[in-house]
């Protein structure tokens, strides 16, 4: 059988490596004549035209190696600092981007335009009050920034609970900018925060259409499909996502979408090769898809498979873990007492079994409680913030968060929301520095508030869990 380069003529081989070679003196050349520019300044100008464009359109894996060459290269162009500080205010290294910041406006750059820049770093922290009336001049004027200002200042009423900031912001941005899938994202992460995952899921699907790279959008969505046992659905999305370089949160969620699919050989391989990536590349994978970082996600998905095989012996060590570092995990500690049951280790795993039912018995109580809402006067703050406690406490950071949200939203001075809503934001900053302001600032507002006489029926249950 002849192969395949058999079918070209000798003459057709040596036209190809002529044309090939001139190819390459071209590219040569090229280089070299771009090169001979550099002392005019000529690249840099147009490598920052090229980083601002993918910071725009949220390529960031793109334009963080264009800021490294240059850098390398000795550039000390005002701009490059200018777009770097950007850069990472929207990765949320705020230290960071400061630091280029100010860089910027020593070395010349535009004053005005870096004073703005800083209002976005203050506002998308979630602490809106000192620049909302900037944010208002700025939409008024908002030059070649106006997606970057909405985006800022929605991530901030996000992140301080005023969905209904955000979503009065999100119109007049989708208006003027048609094309730009964020508003949609953004969108979807408020319905989703209110258990709405219809209208979620639409939003999400919105966003990829007008960019199938936009990678937390297709995340958001994976998940919510995933969570519907939609798992072929899922994996597609999640199999997209990990095209992006630090791509440990999307494997992830492949291992789920294998397990949940009977391929479970598959899922053990890839949780494995997860536990060696870097613990600084898995939280940046997990902060490039808004998705909160906390416990130990390989391990707990590890435990669980284990554990749903029947693997006891290869399960145990893997849940023990979870648990150490965040015992609120109340399906790791149902799964942890099955696993020691069925290793015979009998009076440890009545033990969990009783933590479980408490813990089960907290969240009835909750239940109870959201069912009397409806039928109690007034706005029930102490009770809402209640609810708040016990999900927070004994099973969905995300819903107790959500309770106590809705607490200062009937009563924004109420000091026991503060105070827990502090403490939850703390243990999200050892992951996110950024969530170190938001759990601050709840400290300063529970410290300022006047003590409110609770409302509250005596609670059926305390914290349960050890």
């Amino acid at each position: 059988m002849s192969s395949r380069s058999s079918s070209f003529a000798p003459e057709q081989v040596r036209g190809f490596r002529r044309w090939a070679f001139r190819l390459r003196l071209v590219v040569v050349v090229c280089f070299f004549g771009l090169a001979s520019l550099w002392p005019l300044g000529t690249l840099d100008w147009v490598l920052c035209r090229r980083i601002e464009s993918l910071v725009a359109a949220r390529h960031y894996e793109e334009a963080e190696p264009l800021i490294t060459w240059l850098r390398w290269s000795g550039s000390t162009r005002a701009e490059l600092s200018f777009w770097e500080g950007r850069l990472l205010r929207k990765q949320s290294r705020s230290e960071e981007a400061l630091k280029c910041l100010e860089t910027a406006r020593t070395a010349g750059y535009d004053k005005e335009r870096v004073r703005r820049e800083l209002i976005l770093l203050h506002a998308q922290s979630g602490n809106l009050s000192p620049v909302r009336r900037e944010f208002e001049a700025m939409l008024a004027s908002p030059g070649p920034d106006a997606s970057e200002i909405c985006e800022a200042f929605v991530n901030g009423a996000l992140i301080d609970g005023q969905t209904e900031l955000a979503l009065a912001i999100i119109p007049p941005w989708q208006l003027e900018l048609p094309a730009d899938p964020q508003p949609y994202y953004a969108r979807g992460r408020v319905f989703e925060h209110r258990f709405d995952t219809a209208s979620a899921e639409r939003e999400y699907r919105s966003a990829i259409e007008r960019d199938r790279s936009h990678w937390p959008a297709r995340f958001a969505l994976g998940r919510l499909l995933l969570s519907q046992k939609k798992a072929t659905d899922a994996l597609v999305q999640f199999q997209a996502v990990s095209r992006m370089r630090d791509n440990a949160a999307p494997r992830l969620q492949v291992a789920k979408c294998l397990r949940a699919l009977g391929k479970a050989d598959e899922a053990r391989t890839i949780l494995h090769g997860l536990l060696k990536y870097p613990a600084e590349a898995t939280a940046k994978s997990f902060k490039r898809v808004d998705e909160p970082y906390w416990g130990l996600p390989v391990e707990l998905e590890l435990g669980l498979m284990e554990s749903s095989l029947q693997n006891w012996t290869e399960a145990l060590p893997w849940l023990e873990r979870v648990l150490e570092e965040d015992p609120n995990q109340l399906e790791v500690r149902y799964a942890l007492a099955g696993t020691l049951r069925s290793l015979g280790r009998l009076d440890e795993a009545q033990r969990e079994f009783a933590a479980v039912q408490r813990a089960r018995t907290a969240i009835a109580e909750a239940d109870r409680l959201v069912d009397e809402l409806d039928r109690k006067p007034g706005p029930c703050v102490a009770e809402r913030c209640r609810i708040g406690e016990l999900f927070l406490k004994n099973e969905s950071r995300l819903r107790g968060e959500f309770w106590l949200r809705d607490a200062l939203n009937h009563d924004p001075n109420y000091a026991p929301a503060h105070r827990l809503l502090a403490e939850h934001y703390q243990q999200l900053a050892k992951r996110n520095p950024a969530y170190a302001d938001v759990a601050e600032r709840h400290r300063r507002a529970a410290a300022d508030s006047v003590p409110q006489p609770s409302t509250a029926p005596p609670s059926d249950t305390e914290r349960v869990l050890p």
